[in-house]
């Protein structure tokens, strides 16, 4: 066998990273821009990292090597821009109140731009999916809510509990029925 060119000087991809645990996260944001979803609907991503704490740039490290130099999925988050019941306006709103409280001196003046390097508080929960190379269900952990930074930073957040998929026959409660027994002190236990 030939040895590939350049091989000494690659940094091997093993396929093992660490995973961010549900929680709550001071993160940086790396890039933002208005997208449009398959429906049509006006959205703003951001694409970010965790900006402080043992996870710090955890996306980041562990996408490094990859040749593809493609951001992680888990990396980004899509928020709806204009809604007509007026429920995407409060959350687009929302965040941006969060990020302008999470950096003093930022004003939200509509240029996604201005975005870029604004901190916010990230609050994460776990989603499991099937992983067809393993095999196997599995967990990955994403961005739930924008909050602002002393929000995480005083703990003042609740961890969203696991979004566990339906198809996953483990996750199915049983079908067998309750039967709620009415015992008294004088009764004989039947064991």
């Amino acid at each position: 066998m030939k040895k590939p060119e350049g091989y000494d000087d690659v940094q091997a991809f093993t396929g093992d990273f660490q995973v961010l645990p549900a929680g709550g996260y001071v993160c940086r944001i790396i890039s933002a821009k208005e997208v449009t979803s398959q429906n049509g609907n006006d959205m703003l991503e951001i694409e970010f990292d965790v900006d402080k704490g043992e996870f710090k740039d955890i996306y980041t490290q562990a996408f490094e090597g990859s040749e593809k130099r493609k951001w992680p999925h888990v990396g980004k988050f899509v928020q709806l821009i204009y809604g007509t019941d007026g429920r995407a306006n409060q959350y687009f709103k929302g965040m941006m109140v969060n990020i302008e409280k999470s950096n003093p001196e930022f004003v939200w003046d509509w240029d996604e731009r201005t975005l870029k390097g604004k901190l916010f508080g990230g609050v994460f929960g776990r989603e499991e999916y099937f992983n067809q190379y393993r095999g196997e269900y599995t967990f990955n952990t994403k961005l739930k809510f924008v909050r602002a930074v002393d929000v995480i930073e005083r703990g003042r957040f609740v961890v969203p509990e696991d979004k566990l998929d339906p198809a996953n026959s483990k996750n199915t409660q049983s079908s067998l029925p309750i039967v709620n027994l009415e015992i008294s002190e004088d009764d004989d236990l039947p064991f």
